[in-house]
């Protein structure tokens, strides 16, 4: 787990106690339901994002099941421990490959360049894949790492768009492991997907957008960084 300090765990997202983790899951949950009932999701930001997805196709109930699970809990059917990253809060979902078009404006940080960033990142989008990226030595710095450990299909759009949904990671961290669960913002990955196993690559790259505004169809999810559902 990239990133992780004590500072995270004692200070930040990771103060999260086992009722905030429910009202976060609960948050999770009503949002996945917006999730499965959507087809086209249309994400801006005030650094400039603009960008519109099929994010359709997944099974009834994908979502919300998914995210009513309390991280880490033992399912009563198989014994088994689930899954979980921490800190906890995030409400990801996978577009369709070859659907995703606009521009994603990296504005906080990014896997690379790590570390607080001067100048944002515009990535232009068609057709699902990465056709150019703008900015100044930050963006020199994502293209060489694309190039020098990417693939092809690094640079396709099949990874996640995810809202943070956890109030306790402190923002101007501009660490990854926290500004991605951070309330209100998005970390949206290029690269192979989680959920759909179509995209695959050898690398995932994923930055962070600050403050979004998600329309999923007609349904505002967030607003400004203000989650509304």
């Amino acid at each position: 787990m990239e990133e992780i300090t004590a500072e995270i765990l004692t200070e930040g997202g990771g103060r999260a106690r086992a009722d905030d983790i429910e009202e976060i899951v609960d948050m999770g949950r009503r949002i996945g339901e917006v999730y499965d009932r959507t087809t086209r999701i249309h994400i801006t930001s005030k650094g400039g994002t603009d960008i519109t997805a099929d994010i359709s196709g997944m099974p009834p109930g994908y979502h919300s099941k998914r995210r009513r699970q309390i991280p880490f809990a033992r399912n009563p059917e198989t014994g088994r421990l689930g899954g979980g990253t921490w800190p906890f809060g995030e409400v990801h979902v996978e577009p369709l490959p070859e659907t995703t078009n606009g521009v994603v404006v990296w504005d906080v940080t990014a896997h690379h360049p790590p570390g607080r960033w001067e100048n944002p990142v515009a990535l232009t989008i068609k057709d699902g894949r990465v056709v150019d990226i703008e900015g100044s030595h930050e963006a020199k710095a994502v293209r060489w790492y694309l190039e020098t450990y990417g693939d092809e299909n690094s640079w396709a759009v099949g990874g996640e768009m995810a809202i943070g949904t956890n109030k306790f990671c402190a923002p101007n961290t501009f660490m990854m492991r926290s500004e991605k669960k951070r309330y209100g913002q998005m970390h949206f990955g290029i690269g192979h997907g989680s959920d759909r196993g179509i995209v695959n690559s050898i690398l995932r790259m994923e930055g962070i957008v600050d403050s979004v505004t998600v329309v999923a169809d007609d349904t505002v999810i967030c607003e400004n960084g203000e989650i509304m559902v």
